[in-house]
């Protein structure tokens, strides 16, 4: 849903998007935005391809498993 133009990647403007209809808060959601990216983005586009989508989800799994919690 936030992938608003099809391409397989989320932009910086999506994500600020997405996340702005949640909190209506512009500036909060441009520097959650900007953390994501800085965390996520593993080749220095500027966005979150696919690959680096699917790397977080794993490490996420990885972190939340059900013997840690």
């Amino acid at each position: 849903m936030l992938d608003t133009n099809n391409d397989g990647v989320l932009s910086r403007c999506e994500l600020i998007n997405g996340f702005y209809s949640i909190s209506k808060d512009m500036k909060k959601a441009e520097n959650d935005v900007d953390e994501i990216i800085k965390q996520l983005d593993v080749n220095k586009d500027g966005s979150i391809n696919y690959t680096e989508f699917l790397m977080a989800h794993l490490k996420v799994q990885e972190i939340v498993t059900e013997e840690k919690l």
